[in-house]
């Protein structure tokens, strides 16, 4: 069945309403965007920001010392909240962040004893959803828990579980690749449950059930503020065992020395000097020796980036990392010489040779001796691999998606933290984060939630989401936007409302320069400006009875008022966040009947307006409009304008 098919039977629509083709586009994309979001999870979030913001607040309360704040007897009250100039973060808050992740990773390990996730393991295949009926992709949902009232975490855990909330593709990839990090799939981030625990004098969480379970699983403190007499020295918690990378003896580290750009320390048991690189390079190898057990493409071991597509977000049905790894460690992988990788979604056919390259197979190292050889530093041994994958002599195309392939690779290790499972550094994340609390508190919404004018901004998101799929570019929330788009993150249903709504699944990264910023702002308030006729930043009047005017009443989620005009305020814009779209090239990996709905005979064969779904637009006003030549574009099964 054709998409188009889809929509005309799935949603029942009056041609004659609409005054052009365009606008019925646009409505019948608007009435896919169908999911559920209340308001009172918006001003909940809102809440639990307060409670982040605060917490950062009596953390740094000590300005004068330079070292992490001791814990104290009491939590800290709270003082009115102080503006925050732009700068850099202090280091006793960058070494309680490094605290926050490891008592993180902690909790997990609590949750992952619960019944819930033991009753219910999770595999990476499953992320494999079905494309042809997209909407049949709710049927494939995991089932889903709430945490246990006794097992609701402290509030510098819900920090990082907040902060990798907010990085879908790798909060996904990780619960599904890595049977210890299920938890984060099964249980929902409790939101609901954390908002009626939080004092609002302290603004810490007052849970006594969830603290006796917490402090009884782990031993530390439950509030992070307050001291712990039976933690590790002399009464305070400010120390970590870590593991040396050579003999694995355990090693006692300050937490102040673990938020040190370079630092190092020395093993007392082997001499071995160690520090972040080292740590990262361990994790890697032990990865790696999981991947060389055995198993193939549908049950082997992943490895960071292998499962959920960088380019598109989709599941990566064959393991892109095998022509990296098989040649170069030894190993009892079943791997399809010809059809075994791929990069994107584009399939590598490689054959014995190719894949084997120079490198005589009995060359092959076991992964500790490499670790070894290169000093268990991540990048040297990244290097190393990088150095030997170019070394292959492969044809030009397959050697390029091999070296592409070696990049995202370190990425994902060298870009991730020492002391976590992650797939990115949570610590470093919440930092970039920590700027749009900022901006919420300029705004006034983190003392008045209902200034954030909530009803108004779950639209305006909705808005944007229509027009996703239709950009050819990268699109750039406002921060109105910004808050619906983070409190949507936060459910576990986020992922199956995109592929059900957009039929892809929207990625979100905090990683933005100001030049490509720039550039999406450009980008949308044009786009925004074709679809809706009115200002993406500035706002402007619509009248009654006008597109815009029914469009808000299809989607029912801003009621206007008497007047004859509504005025919208002036937006700003976000500074951390954007939406990162796929190359073109990508079109002719669709599925042919997909492929055949959304091919335009005035556009390139591989589609130059193809987002993360791979799709061409569906309305001139999208493709090249500034340029836009009336009658000279075609939608199969659509319209001609």
């Amino acid at each position: 069945m054709q998409t188009d098919d889809i929509l005309s039977k799935a949603i029942p629509i009056d041609v004659s309403e609409y005054d052009s083709p365009r606008e019925l586009t646009l409505q019948r994309a608007a009435d896919r965007v169908s999911f559920k979001l209340p308001a009172q999870i918006i001003k909940d979030h809102l809440v639990l920001m307060r409670a982040f913001y605060e917490l950062r607040n009596c953390v740094e309360r000590r300005s004068d010392i330079e070292e992490l704040p001791r814990y104290t007897e009491k939590a800290c009250d709270v003082k009115p909240l102080q503006p925050r100039q732009e700068k850099e973060d202090k280091p006793h808050w960058v070494a309680f962040l490094h605290r926050a992740v490891y008592r993180f990773e902690l909790y997990l390990n609590l949750l992952f004893q619960l019944p819930e996730v033991q009753d219910h393991p999770l595999h990476y295949s499953q992320l494999d959803l079905p494309h042809k009926h997209i909407m049949s992709t709710k049927l494939h949902k995991t089932k889903t828990f709430n945490v246990p009232s006794n097992c609701l975490p402290p509030l510098d855990v819900a920090l990082v579980w907040h902060a990798y909330r907010l990085n879908p593709s790798r909060i996904y990839e990780d619960a599904y690749r890595d049977p210890s990090r299920a938890a984060l799939a099964l249980f929902e981030f409790p939101l609901e449950q954390l908002v009626p625990t939080i004092d609002d004098r302290t603004w810490q969480i007052d849970a006594p059930s969830s603290a006796s379970t917490w402090e009884q699983m782990t031993d530390f403190p439950f509030n992070p503020l307050v001291h712990d007499p039976s933690s590790l020295t002399d009464g305070n918690m400010e120390e970590i065992l870590i593991s040396c990378p050579r003999c694995s003896d355990q090693n006692l580290s300050s937490w102040e020395t673990l938020g040190r750009p370079g630092w190092k320390t020395k093993c007392p048991h082997c001499g071995f000097e160690f520090g972040r690189n080292e740590l990262l390079g361990r994790r890697f190898l032990s990865d790696v020796t999981k991947w060389c057990e055995g198993g193939n493409d549908s049950s082997g071991f992943r490895l960071r980036g292998g499962v959920i597509s960088a380019q598109n977000s989709f599941f990566i049905r064959f393991d892109p990392y095998a022509p990296i790894l098989y040649p170069l460690f030894e190993n009892h992988r079943e791997v399809d010489l010809v059809r075994h990788g791929q990069a994107g979604t584009r399939r590598l056919s490689l054959s014995a040779k190719e894949m084997q390259g120079r490198r005589p197979m009995q060359d092959r190292q076991i992964p500790e001796k490499f670790g070894e050889a290169h000093g268990f530093d991540i990048e040297r041994m990244m290097s190393a691999i990088c150095e030997v994958s170019r070394a292959y002599p492969q044809p030009k195309g397959v050697k390029t998606t091999v070296l592409k392939c070696t990049n995202l690779l370190q990425r994902y290790y060298m870009d991730s933290h020492p002391l976590s499972g992650a797939s990115l550094d949570l610590a470093a994340s919440i930092q970039r984060q920590f700027r749009f609390l900022e901006d919420a508190y300029a705004l006034g919404w983190l003392d008045d939630p209902d200034s954030a004018q909530i009803p108004l901004s779950i639209h305006r998101y909705r808005e944007w989401l229509v027009l996703i799929p239709y950009s050819k570019g990268m699109l750039a929330p406002t921060l109105d936007i910004d808050l619906v788009w983070h409190s949507h993150m936060l459910s576990s249903d986020y992922m199956w409302d995109m592929r059900f709504s957009l039929e892809l699944f929207l990625d979100h990264t905090d990683k933005v320069d100001e030049r490509t910023m720039a550039k999406a702002v450009k980008d949308t308030e044009d786009i925004w400006e074709q679809a809706y006729g009115r200002s993406f930043l500035t706002g402007s009047k619509t009248h009654r009875g006008g597109m815009l005017h029914r469009f808000k009443q299809k989607l029912a989620t801003y009621k206007s008022d008497s007047t004859d005009e509504e005025t919208e305020p002036e937006m700003k814009v976000s500074r951390v966040q954007e939406v990162q779209l796929v190359p073109p090239e990508t079109f002719h990996e669709l599925p042919l009947e997909k492929r055949a709905f959304y091919e335009s005979t005035a556009l390139p064969p591989i589609g130059r307006a193809s987002c993360v779904a791979g799709v061409v637009p569906i309305g001139p006003f999208i493709t090249n409009y500034k340029n836009y030549d009336p009658g000279s574009y075609n939608v199969r099964g659509a319209f001609t304008m």
